[in-house]
């Protein structure tokens, strides 16, 4: 198997990708504008210029999301709000047969990234910097944990030891 895609989705959205054994990571963050937009506005950016150009870059073979917390409203960002992109991105992910989607809970990755299942934001970025990964925001250290807690879990391997990464100007944004 090749190509490990994992995405913390939101209005910001997180994304890191690994080649596979001994190959490339990269890692980025988007955002949909929301303000003063229709539902189908946000939908069609979400869908058609940034999920869509991710897949066709990356093709992934194994997708990783993290679950819709389904505990209440917040940042405007609502729980149904939520599952519909979700269910957007595992629509459009599975551009195969072969593909398999997993999902872990918010908790599992922070636990298994920093060894603490209710890790904070600063947390999350301190401990992607520990690994080398020069992230941006907390959305491309989420990804991140995402991918390393999946490694582990459905390929037995321990991500900081095996992915090489690109300098973090030259990686994709």
């Amino acid at each position: 198997m090749t190509g490990v895609l994992s995405l913390d989705i939101a209005a910001s959205t997180g994304w890191a990708h690994w080649s596979g054994p001994g190959g490339l990571l990269t890692w980025g963050s988007f955002r949909v504008q929301t303000e003063n937009r229709m539902e189908g506005q946000i939908l069609n950016e979400f869908l058609f210029e940034k999920m869509l150009p991710l897949r066709d870059r990356t093709l992934p073979m194994l997708v990783i999301i993290e679950r819709v917390y389904m505990g209440g409203k917040k940042k405007g960002n609502t729980p149904l709000g939520l599952a519909q992109y979700h269910g957007i991105a595992k629509a459009l992910m599975q551009w195969s047969d072969n593909v398999r989607i997993r999902t872990i809970w918010p908790s599992e990755a922070k636990q298994h990234f920093t060894g603490h299942g209710h890790a904070t934001k600063d947390m999350m970025i301190w401990q992607a910097e520990q690994y080398g990964w020069a992230v941006q925001n907390d959305d491309e250290a989420d990804a991140l944990a995402l991918m390393h807690t999946g490694v582990s879990r459905w390929m037995g391997q321990e991500l900081h030891l095996v992915a090489k990464t690109e300098p973090p100007l030259a990686r994709a944004g």
